[in-house]
């Protein structure tokens, strides 16, 4: 039996641990200190944030309009069902609250660290877009930019060259992590920090917990810039892999993209489950399912794939309706 997983923001090893008690430990993170004057939602009542820190200054900030929340993204391949977790908690911060969203677009890691040509870069940005707005989020009252082309971030950037370390740098990541990843960890830093400069009070992350490295690095050099009001962040259980570990962008065979075709995704939930996958069972119905499901139920299997055709049949109609506003997004941002 696992009963531990290795982490870097990169890669995860070792199957996924539904212990949010044993996590918390092993990461140090305290339990998420939701708020009684949250309006309910599943990833809330159903415990699916593991863990947080700073979330209630976060959040009293935010009902005052004095709080933003960051969320990039890499365009390096397709969305899939894993990812759509983080896309709900963006949508509901978003309209619930007015958090101002800042959408940063990490082409520079996806040219020089995962080889993506440029063209790719653009079509994955398009996609991402879409898939975002499909989700909920208002693309219009978010700020969206890329990477390469944001001077505030590329300035930044320069400045936490001078803050940062080798031997810290290798603590957090790997020794000899190499100067691509040490750019994009660099690059991630920048824009978490940004929107302070830009009068905001409070930054929330929403992350998975196989991302809390990038955070203890945003962190120190937080406290080494005397920063006071520190980035908030909440760490997200997220969806298994039809085979093992997460789901990832970068394992085709291990995840269900949005934009696959229901049927099929369907198909390949129910083969996940009734092969001993319960976990991905569980977590699907956690996260997408509005109907008090018995998940000890002996037909989880069919249930599950029926979730899965429900949820990507209802997506891929929005995604229909929201293409056309983001091309003309990503127009002005590749132009």
């Amino acid at each position: 039996m696992v009963t531990h997983m290795e982490f870097n923001v990169w890669e995860v090893k070792g199957k996924w641990i539904p212990d949010y008690t044993k996590l918390r430990k092993q990461f140090r993170l305290n339990k998420f200190n939701f708020s009684s004057d949250m309006e309910p939602e599943n990833f809330i009542n159903n415990n699916l944030i593991i863990g947080s820190e700073f979330f209630g200054e976060w959040f009293n900030n935010v009902k005052k309009g004095k709080a933003a929340l960051v969320s990039g993204f890499t365009p390096s391949g397709n969305p899939h069902i894993g990812t759509l977790c983080i896309f709900k908690q963006m949508a509901y911060y978003q309209k619930k609250y007015n958090a101002k969203l800042y959408i940063p677009i990490a082409d520079l890691e996806a040219l020089y660290v995962r080889h993506t040509k440029q063209n790719i870069i653009k079509n994955s940005t398009l996609d991402l877009l879409t898939h975002l707005a499909a989700s909920g989020i208002n693309l219009k009252k978010s700020k969206i930019y890329l990477q390469s082309n944001n001077i505030d971030t590329l300035k930044k950037t320069y400045m936490l060259v001078n803050q940062l370390t080798k031997s810290e740098l290798e603590s957090i990541y790997w020794k000899n992590i190499g100067l691509p990843y040490t750019l994009s960890a660099l690059l991630m830093s920048s824009d978490i920090l940004l929107p302070l400069d830009y009068g905001y009070r409070s930054v929330l992350v929403t992350l998975g917990i196989d991302e809390i490295g990038h955070m203890k690095l945003v962190r120190n050099l937080a406290k080494k810039l005397k920063i006071s009001n520190f980035p908030s962040v909440t760490y997200t259980d997220l969806i298994p892999g039809l085979i093992e570990s997460k789901m990832s962008k970068s394992i085709c065979k291990n995840n269900i993209q949005l934009s696959e075709n229901p049927n099929i995704a369907a198909e390949k939930v129910r083969l996940a489950v009734e092969n001993g996958n319960k976990q991905l069972y569980i977590n699907l119905v956690k996260w997408f399912s509005d109907d008090s499901i018995d998940i000890n139920n002996k037909l989880e299997s069919k249930l599950a794939g029926k979730l899965v055709k429900e949820l990507l049949d209802k997506h891929n109609m929005k995604y229909k309706i929201a293409k056309q506003e983001s091309a003309r997004i990503v127009d002005k941002l590749f132009k």
